[in-house]
């Protein structure tokens, strides 16, 4: 006698019989091997050869997410120097990222003389203009274009002067003023912004590099400046 709990097949008005739920061919999943292969990802053999050699073995690093909300009321004020320079969005953009996808986007990466980023991402091809980059992080293109290399003649900067207005009186003077730690809170939090998330480097986050003192000098100053590009 057949168990209670076997299902019936459905019949239609006509009198067939339907396939059962429990018959339904199920979702097919790519197979282990098809997830791991990446030449789906690319057009040519030259472009996976490329990716081969020189990013598969490079790690991505995660992005850093800036919650402004979290320093209300905590006293602190270098916030509200990045909130004068209209990067409150750029700072707090957040969003799903495949490691794989970036490096297959860097390795095909080209720049064209217009300024434009072209790549080729899973086979399809992408083209990257100025102006997409402004749109999505909500920044304009004004401001000095300001770097440590060219700073003109006239401009009102000193390293010492500026230094000095940054580092704990306690250590002023000492040894260790070329690092992270000689700075008092609000200054060493610019320069976590600067080099983690404004002008990322990949590594030796603790010097205190003459770049570094005159980008907090500048944002300290509310000088407006290109930081986009």
């Amino acid at each position: 006698m057949a168990s209670s709990s076997t299902r019936r097949s459905k019949r239609t008005r006509k009198g067939k019989e339907t396939v059962n739920e429990a018959e339904d061919a199920p979702h097919v999943r790519p197979s282990v091997e098809e997830q791991l292969d990446q030449r789906r990802f690319f057009t040519h053999s030259h472009q996976m050869e490329n990716y081969a050699a020189d990013f598969y073995t490079r790690s991505v690093i995660p992005p850093k997410i800036m919650n402004f909300d979290s320093f209300t009321g905590s006293g602190l004020f270098f916030q509200q120097q990045l909130l004068f320079q209209g990067l409150s969005q750029f700072l707090t953009l957040e969003g799903p990222y495949y490691p794989d996808l970036i490096k297959v986007f860097y390795s095909n990466l080209k720049i064209s003389a217009n300024g434009y980023l072209l790549t080729e991402v899973n086979r399809r091809k992408i083209r990257f203009k100025p102006t997409d980059w402004l749109n999505v992080a909500n920044l304009k293109y004004d401001g000095q274009k300001l770097c440590y290399s060219t700073i003109p003649d006239d401009f009102p900067y000193d390293r010492d002067m500026a230094l000095a207005t940054m580092v704990i009186p306690d250590l002023e003077g000492g040894q260790g003023v070329l690092t992270v730690g000689c700075l008092n809170i609000n200054d060493r939090l610019l320069h976590y912004i600067i080099v983690h998330m404004l002008t990322p480097r990949p590594g030796n986050f603790a010097r205190l590099l003459h770049e570094d003192i005159f980008m907090i000098w500048v944002l300290k100053n509310n000088i407006v400046i290109l930081v986009c590009m």
